[in-house]
């Protein structure tokens, strides 16, 4: 019988190309055949699918995993086989993809691990009603017996195929089919590994690598990677807690950690990562040989008891910063006050102090800047002795002078700020004129009455 469909042709070339790449190879993420035969496969899933779902509330959009996942729900009745089964409960536990779109990605890539696709899409043509709901007869593939039987003798041949992708690389596959070079280590135990994070988009993005710690060792981790897994948990969507509890629990434990590398072996960027890291950190430079960040001296590494200094806005920040001093405001600690409380902080600073990068030297000057949920707080980074450390209801104001971009000033109170009395005006400077954009946008998403002087 000849194939009638330009999908099934499509897929039937592919077969045939991996088939003879097996011979020799098993078919990893590395071949450039995998991404296109899945391609195929999906738009096979997809056409004809009745996307659009009437229901009491209204349209439901339903993607080809819907159709699976209806499987599972019912596969008593349908007798649905174990390895079927199994293959669809593990991607419904899966916590990497979101979507519908990911999950139904993540599991072709299981069913062709696991060898038992084309079991998967008999399963599939035997629940008729199943069928007769999602697909259209007209324009699909399933839903066309002739077509449908076409199909399935082809997943056979697929099914003779060694699949060997990696199964965890599967952040992303929520966005695109597109996968990045997927590194999984284990590093000796450490009380810090030497990595900053910056969460974006649900994604822990490593922002800085400490030279000679045990994370920059064979360029185990490079800036711009995304770090995936700590201890086998996905960080995807967690927090700075989250990450810290893991190390706490595991002290004195080699390390697993697994990462998406921002480029691929051949040096071209991974586009979902490059984005994730161009966008939000554009001000970061990379040293293209060692693959770490280039720091000012005036700026040390931050160490941390927990090894991974975290900087997401929203659950708590730690930067690098130095303590100017502070003023009294006396009574008055709103944002006008701002600039005339940097102006007698400098003012009692010298220049030499200001702006000399020998400034990084006198550990007094040496401090933490940190934004956290419920309060910012600022400690000497070497003697830990503290700065301040303020609920955001004792935050009177907070916010920088046009003529000094890198410095700023948060003014608090000794309580609650609607009946302090006594006001204080602390100023810090920054590495540049981002961080300090960053660091009080940070208080204003903690803090819904930050005020700004600009």
């Amino acid at each position: 019988m000849s194939v009638s469909d330009p999908l099934l042709k499509e897929l039937r070339d592919h077969i045939i190309e991996l088939r003879r790449h097996n011979l020799a190879v098993e078919i990893d993420d590395s071949n450039q055949l995998l991404l296109p035969f899945c391609v195929t496969l999906e738009g096979i899933f997809r056409k004809g699918l009745k996307t659009q779902v009437p229901t009491a509330l209204g349209c439901i959009k339903k993607d080809y995993w819907n159709v699976f996942h209806c499987l599972l729900l019912q596969k008593d009745r349908l007798r649905l086989p174990f390895k079927v089964a199994t293959a669809i409960q593990s991607v419904s536990e899966f916590k990497k993809v979101q979507t519908s779109v990911g999950r139904g990605r993540l599991l072709i890539r299981v069913l062709l691990k696991r060898q038992v696709m084309s079991v998967a899409v008999a399963s599939c043509l035997s629940a008729k009603k199943l069928l007769e709901a999602a697909y259209d007869p007209l324009f699909s593939i399933l839903g066309n017996e002739i077509l449908a039987e076409i199909f399935l003798s082809l997943l056979h041949a697929v099914d003779q195929v060694r699949f060997c992708p990696v199964l965890r690389n599967a952040s992303f596959l929520d966005a695109t089919w597109q996968l990045g070079v997927y590194k999984q280590h284990e590093l000796v135990p450490c009380t810090s590994l030497g990595i900053s994070i910056r969460f974006v988009a649900g994604h822990a993005v490593v922002v800085r690598v400490a030279e000679g710690s045990v994370a920059a060792e064979d360029d185990k981790v490079r800036v711009g990677d995304v770090v995936d897994e700590l201890f086998g948990e996905s960080l995807r969507y967690k927090s700075r807690r989250f990450a810290a509890s893991l190390l706490d629990h595991f002290e004195g434990l080699p390390v697993y950690l697994a990462v998406i590398r921002r480029c691929y072996s051949d040096g071209a960027p991974y586009p979902p990562v490059e984005e994730l890291f161009a966008a939000t950190l554009p001000k970061v430079n990379l040293d293209t040989t060692s693959h770490t960040s280039r720091t000012s001296s005036l700026f040390p590494e931050v160490s941390q008891p927990m090894g991974i200094p975290v900087n997401p806005p929203q659950n708590g920040c730690g930067y690098s910063a130095i303590y100017l001093g502070e003023t009294c405001m006396g009574k008055r600690g709103g944002v006008l006050q701002v600039e005339r409380g940097i102006g007698e902080v400098v003012s009692r600073t010298t220049q030499e102090v200001l702006w000399v990068s020998s400034l990084a030297s006198t550990t007094k000057w040496n401090a933490i800047l940190e934004v956290e949920d419920c309060y910012v707080r600022a400690f000497h980074q070497n003697t830990k002795q503290e700065i301040l450390w303020k609920h955001y209801t004792e935050v009177a104001s907070c916010g920088k002078r046009m003529d000094m971009p890198c410095v700023l000033a948060i003014i608090a109170g000794e309580t609650t700020c609607t009946v302090a009395e006594n006001f204080i005006c602390y100023v810090f400077q920054v590495q540049d004129e981002n961080i300090c954009q960053m660091v009080l946008s940070s208080i204003a998403q903690g803090f819904q009455r930050t005020s700004w002087s600009v």
